[in-house]
């Protein structure tokens, strides 16, 4: 964004800020002067991010390059036209639900002195023997974890590999992570990040017979041994008789 253009739009960016004011302070007048104030001090903070956002200078694609690189736990230099850069950690980046474009993101200038808390990604890499050769399924319990450090040592993802899970009785715990010594896990070190567990295939149960119907069948069953017994015992006498 050349000086032309940032410009013109502080200044839009001033007539904005001071219409808010100007509406808010006409309506609620002097009864309300501190509600007047805190909703000209949200709309300065809304309007001062809105700024940092445009004084970026980022194209759409550029941005989601540095992001895809870098995450939300790496430094990146911000480079303001008349300013030193300055190293900052993208922060809340919200998107369309139906393009997946960014709508806005903030950008976190945090003291490089003092650790800070934050999420990384886990990234599973391998093959658990105890898929292959058993057909079992790789559960992930845990997809990010919560880091301790320093801005600069903070790292963009956690490596795990999962060709330890031998069979279903091994674990990969947060224990278990490898990361660098100045880097502290906020969790605890039992918690189980993926494990191996069989393949469960559920019978489908057989069709119940209602009692009634299997009486019936029963006396049908029994009616017809009866018919069948009479049969041979009619049929005895005539064949003695042809006997003899």
């Amino acid at each position: 964004m050349n000086e032309t253009k940032m410009a013109s739009f502080r200044t839009k960016l001033e007539e904005i800020r001071f219409a808010i004011a100007g509406e808010v302070q006409e309506k609620y007048k002097s009864p309300q002067d501190h509600l007047t104030e805190q909703v000209a001090d949200i709309a300065d903070d809304a309007v001062q991010s809105y700024e940092r956002q445009l004084m970026m200078g980022l194209g759409e694609k550029e941005f989601e390059k540095v992001y895809a690189e870098a995450g939300e736990s790496t430094l990146v230099s911000l480079s303001v036209e008349g300013k030193d850069s300055a190293p900052v950690l993208i922060y809340d980046v919200k998107r369309n639900p139906l393009s997946g474009k960014v709508l806005h993101t903030d950008l976190y200038q945090t003291p490089l002195d003092k650790p800070i808390e934050i999420s990384v990604p886990l990234i599973f890499e391998g093959e658990a023997p105890a898929v292959s050769e058993f057909e079992g399924t790789l559960v992930k319990n845990i997809q990010e974890i919560e880091v301790k450090a320093l801005p600069q040592e903070l790292p963009s993802e956690i490596v795990v590999s999962v060709e330890s899970l031998m069979t279903f009785e091994d674990r990969i715990t947060v224990g278990d992570l490898v990361k660098a010594d100045n880097v502290e896990i906020v969790r605890e070190s039992d918690e189980i990040i993926a494990q191996v567990v069989p393949v469960t295939i559920e019978e489908e149960p057989e069709p119940e017979v209602p009692e009634g119907e299997e009486g019936a069948e029963g006396e049908e069953s029994e009616a017809g041994e009866e018919a069948e017994g009479e049969e041979s015992k009619e049929e005895t006498p005539q064949e003695e008789s042809k006997k003899e």
